[in-house]
C-alpha cells in the first residue's frame, strides 16, 4: 500500500461493519501517523523515523496461519522477514485479527481483545459484535487478510496490506447463507493499522479499511 494511497474510509453501515469490520482509532499518540477517514487527499503523517534502528535485525515468521471460528476461517499472511521492531507489532495485529473474527465467527466477546487492541478500538470492536448480534446473523466463509510493513517510526509501526472477503458469506438465523451486497461491490479493499506500543505489549491503535481495491 503506497503512501500516497493511505487515505482511509470510516465505513459506517452496520451490515459494512460486520462483514468489512470498519474502523476504529485511539487519541493517544500524537505522534503515530495518522490514518485519516472520509475522502481527505491528504497521506499520513510520517512516523519520527522511518526506518529501523540499526540494531534491528530480520527475523523469520511463519508467513501463513489459518485459523477457523464457526464457519468462519481466517487466512493470515504476513512476509516471511519482518525486522525486530515491527515482528512485535504484527504479531499483536495477527492476534487482533484472530480475535477480531473469532468474535465474528461466534457471536461472542473474547476478553484477549483488550490485550491486543487499545481502549477506542476495542470499542469499536465490541459495537460491531453487538450489532452483529442484533441483526442474528454471523459471518461464514474465508477471509484473507495479508499483512505488510509499510512505515517503522520510533513509536509506531503503520501496517499495511490486502482484506480480502470476496469469499464469505452471511448465516442467517435459520442457518441460511446469502452473499451481502458489500461482498459484491468490494471484495477487496486495502487495509491499514497503527501497532504502538504500551506497558502490555503491542497494541492497534487504528484500524480502518481503505475504498480502494487491493
Amino acid at each position: 500500500m503506497k503512501r500516497s494511497r493511505v487515505r482511509l474510509l470510516l465505513v459506517v453501515s452496520a451490515l459494512v461493519c460486520s462483514l468489512a469490520a470498519c474502523g476504529g482509532k485511539d487519541d493517544a499518540g500524537d505522534d503515530l501517523p495518522t490514518l485519516t477517514p472520509g475522502s481527505s487527499t491528504s497521506a499520513p503523517s510520517t512516523p519520527a523515523a522511518s526506518t529501523p534502528p540499526p540494531s534491528a535485525t530480520p527475523s523469520a515468521e511463519p508467513t501463513r496461519s489459518v485459523t477457523k471460528y464457526g464457519e468462519l476461517t481466517l487466512v493470515f499472511n504476513q512476509p516471511a522477514k519482518i525486522d525486530t521492531k515491527a515482528k512485535s507489532a504484527m504479531t499483536s495485529y495477527r492476534v487482533f485479527q484472530q480475535t477480531f473474527r473469532e468474535m465474528l465467527g461466534t457471536d461472542r466477546n473474547n476478553p484477549v481483545i483488550t490485550t491486543v487492541a487499545g481502549p477506542t478500538v476495542v470499542t469499536y470492536v465490541k459495537k460491531v459484535l453487538q450489532n452483529q448480534v442484533k441483526d442474528g446473523d454471523r459471518l461464514g466463509g474465508t477471509l484473507t487478510v495479508t499483512a505488510t510493513v509499510e512505515e517503522v517510526g520510533q513509536a509506531s509501526v503503520l501496517i499495511g496490506g490486502c482484506f480480502d472477503q470476496s469469499k464469505t458469506y452471511g448465516i442467517r438465523p435459520d442457518g441460511k447463507h446469502y452473499t451481502p451486497a458489500v461482498v459484491k461491490q468490494q471484495p477487496r479493499l486495502e487495509v491499514g493499522a497503527i501497532a504502538s506500543p504500551s506497558s502490555g505489549g503491542w497494541r492497534i491503535t487504528d484500524y480502518r479499511l481503505e475504498n480502494n481495491p487491493c
